[in-house]
């Protein structure tokens, strides 16, 4: 279990903890409490803590002060928490180092898709959204051509409304009459032809 080491350190006080020792706490609670719902991706995998790091102060004077907006990052996310293999990261660097992140190849580049948003502007959630309804990554990364898509993919979209446009044209060629067939010869009238028969036998 970690100790606080001597008090004296100045960074558990009642009611006014600094970061550095938040951090050190958080570090150990989702590394051996199975009770803290991040657990799972920590101890739960095998992450563990340096034996050296269960005293506040060794933490402390391996790790340093923490510089303004960084958080505690580990270079390899499958080794444990030690000196060799922990820095203080900016908040970019630690989410893409998190396990949860995925590289996604589009146009010949891989990144995650927190790199993704940055590079196309598109928010994150978006990005991730799309690809899990399905979309292809050129579809999910493509930029928006309205300002409302309508949840619909752009290529969809678009073949719904050339199939709308298209759709009374057929009605109406449809509805066109049938061409009216030529007239039938008229037979001619009986009464000539018994004249024709009493001629001949005159």
């Amino acid at each position: 279990m970690p100790r606080r080491g001597n008090l004296r350190h100045g960074h558990a006080l009642r009611g006014d903890t600094s970061p550095e020792y938040h951090i050190w706490r958080s570090m150990w609670a989702r590394c051996t409490n199975s009770n803290v719902p991040s657990y799972k991706n920590y101890g739960g995998r095998g992450i563990t803590v340096a034996p050296r790091w269960e005293n506040f102060e060794n933490f402390l004077k391996d790790m340093g002060p923490r510089p303004a907006d960084t958080r505690l990052g580990r270079e390899n996310i499958d080794k444990g928490y030690t000196p060799q293999n922990c820095r203080w990261v900016s908040l970019a660097e630690s989410m893409n180092n998190r396990t949860d992140s995925k590289f996604v190849k589009y146009k010949g580049k891989e990144r995650t898709l927190a790199q993704w948003s940055d590079v196309l502007g598109i928010k994150r959630s978006t990005l991730w959204h799309r690809l899990a309804k399905g979309w292809s990554v050129e579809e999910a990364f493509a930029p928006p051509t309205r300002t409302s898509t309508g949840g619909q993919k752009p290529a969809k979209k678009a073949a719904s409304k050339a199939a709308a446009k298209g759709a009374p044209k057929k009605a109406a060629a449809k509805a066109l009459p049938a061409k009216a067939a030529a007239p039938k010869a008229k037979k001619a009238p009986a009464k000539k032809k018994k004249a024709a028969k009493k001629g001949r036998g005159r």
